[in-house]
Formats: structure tokens, sequence, C-alpha cells
């Protein structure tokens, strides 16, 4: 994971720099690849000081110091931001992601089965008015 930051960090300098052409959108998908590979590295690396050595916020602060910087990506909040939810996500303790309330409710709260499958009530029949024979 060391190196995959390191790629992407010389990447997105260099694109800052201007040494390597990328487009805006091209360096949002290089942030997207940066925020999904943290999220494993959290999800395989408890640690949270181990997260902090492989992913080094101290970098990717001074990494969006040079996209303020950047005449052509000083205009785009979207990238600022993308880089800072990495510095947060670089500094952030396990425990706090740990205790993180979540979201989805587990099957034995639902009713269901093990499944996650209600089982289903049995359909009520609909009374049918009988013709009259005359």
């Amino acid at each position: 994971m060391s190196s995959l930051r390191q790629s992407l960090v010389d990447l997105i300098s260099g694109a800052c720099d201007g040494t390597i052409s990328l487009t805006k959108h091209q360096l949002k998908n290089l942030f997207k690849l940066g925020l999904l590979a943290i999220r494993q590295t959290k999800r395989i690396i408890l640690s949270s000081e181990n997260i902090r050595v492989i992913w080094e916020p101290t970098i990717w602060v001074e990494l969006q110091q040079k996209m303020v910087n950047s005449e052509r990506f000083k205009a785009s909040p979207p990238l600022r931001s993308m880089c800072q939810q990495i510095v947060d996500m670089a500094k952030a303790s396990s425990s706090e992601a740990q205790t993180g309330v979540s979201t989805k409710r587990k099957a034995e709260d639902a009713g269901g089965d093990e499944w996650g499958v209600k089982a289903s009530k049995k359909a009520k029949r609909k009374k049918v008015k009988q013709d009259k024979i005359l």
C-alpha cells in the first residue's frame, strides 16, 4: 500500500506542478482510488498507528496545499475535499471506525430468517358475491 500511496502522491504532485498532464476528471479518479485503498487498508489493518505510517497524512496535507497553489486545480473544491477526506481517514483512529453506528439492521432485528427474508402472512381471501339464480 505504501508503494500505491507513493505513486498516487507522485502523479498528483506532478499534475499540480504541470510536469504530468492530467485532467480534473483523471485527478478525481486518482483520489477515488486513494480513498478506496485507504478504506481497504483500514479493513485489513486495525492499528491506527500503522495506518498513519502507511498513508502519512502530512504528505497529503502538503499535496492539498500544492493543489490550492496550482493554477489548474485551485478552482476545483471537490478535488480539495477528496484530498481532505484522505487526510481525515489517515488521521482517524481505528477505535472511531470500530465504534461507528451501523446503519444496516441485523436480520434478527428485522424479524426475518437467517437470510433476512420475512415469513409472509397467509393472504386473506376476498369475499366474492355470488350471482343470484332466478
